[in-house]
């Protein structure tokens, strides 16, 4: 086997630029990865983010925080892992591996706690990482389930109800409304859960601010009023997921969330993307949402995992 040598690093702001360029070059980079993203809750999770190197040349990076001798990817994200370019082959990971434990021995870091990345957010396949956990002996600690839709496949099974919408005059608005909306999203969220949004309005206007492109909100309306919403997060070319969604009672009888789903879909249906649904568990008991799961999969969504792994050195 090829030998790899690696060198390891800890993020500072002097990297900033470069790493967001490799995110974007990455195979398996999502803007949730890029810095102003990373850094909007600095204040809750203490950063130990890595790059690894090759000759001087970055050839991957870590998103990762650090507590209690634990260093987590990324605790203050949806997932992370090790994100890396087309160019990474099996013997490379191998090497960033040996270095990594290395580097987490010398830093007297015990734990290594790792989020997988959800197959449908790669470019192309970016597995290698699970492998190099599994040959050193990394244990699955942790299973979510998230519901996918690719957009080419018709299994929207609530046409009827969006056709409803459309004989209703519902409109769609596109990046409007969002402290409306946001008022909104808080209510339901309290009163069907008991729980609020991860995001301030203050934290989500600043995000959408840095990422327009990114972050997207949809909202229906009828004669001005606010019915329903919906934020996207476009992770990549490859596939966005669904943040928030928010119904009015009176927009649950104009369909008026089926009516943006079927909006949503019509705009990409041609192209091969998926649709990351987001997992159906309730935070507060760690259970399974079964009427939130039903209702995904009857907008098209099908399960699949997203895996925590536990590497102690």
């Amino acid at each position: 086997m090829k030998n790899y040598k690696v060198d390891i690093e800890k993020y500072s702001p002097e990297y900033k630029k470069v790493w967001d360029e490799f995110i974007d070059r990455s195979k398996n980079g999502n803007f949730i990865f890029k810095r102003n993203y990373m850094e909007y809750h600095s204040d809750r999770f203490k950063d130990n983010s890595l790059l690894f190197r090759n000759n001087g040349k970055i050839v991957a990076v870590l998103p990762g925080s650090i507590k209690d001798n634990i260093l987590s990817s990324h605790n203050g994200l949806t997932f992370g892992g090790i994100i890396s370019n087309k160019k990474m082959k099996t013997y490379k990971m191998l090497g960033i591996f040996d270095a990594l434990k290395d580097y987490l021995k010398q830093e007297n870091i015990t734990t290594l706690n790792y989020k997988t990345i959800p197959h449908v957010y790669h470019t192309i396949p970016a597995q290698e990482d699970i492998y190099c956990l599994h040959v050193n002996n990394a244990k699955l600690t942790g299973r979510e389930f998230t519901s996918s839709i690719k957009l080419d496949q018709n299994l929207f099974e609530k046409k009827g109800n969006a056709n409803h919408a459309m004989k209703n005059q519902l409109e769609i608005k596109e990046n409007s409304h969002i402290e409306e909306y946001w008022k909104l999203l808080e209510d339901r969220l309290m009163h069907k859960y008991g729980a609020s949004p991860v995001h301030t309005i203050e934290e989500i206007k600043s995000l959408q601010s840095a990422f327009p492109k990114n972050i997207i909100l949809l909202t229906a309306h009828k004669n001005n009023e606010l019915l329903a919403g919906i934020v996207i997060y476009k992770g990549n070319s490859k596939t966005s997921r669904l943040q928030y969604q928010a119904i009015s009672e009176k927009g649950k009888n104009y369909y008026a969330l089926d009516f943006i789903y079927n909006e949503l879909f019509n705009r990409f249906k041609n192209e091969n993307i998926y649709i990351d649904f987001g997992t159906s568990i309730v935070r507060e008991s760690g259970m399974q949402n079964m009427d939130l799961l039903n209702f995904k999969e009857t907008l098209g969504a099908r399960m699949l995992t997203q895996d925590t792994y536990t590497l102690t050195v």
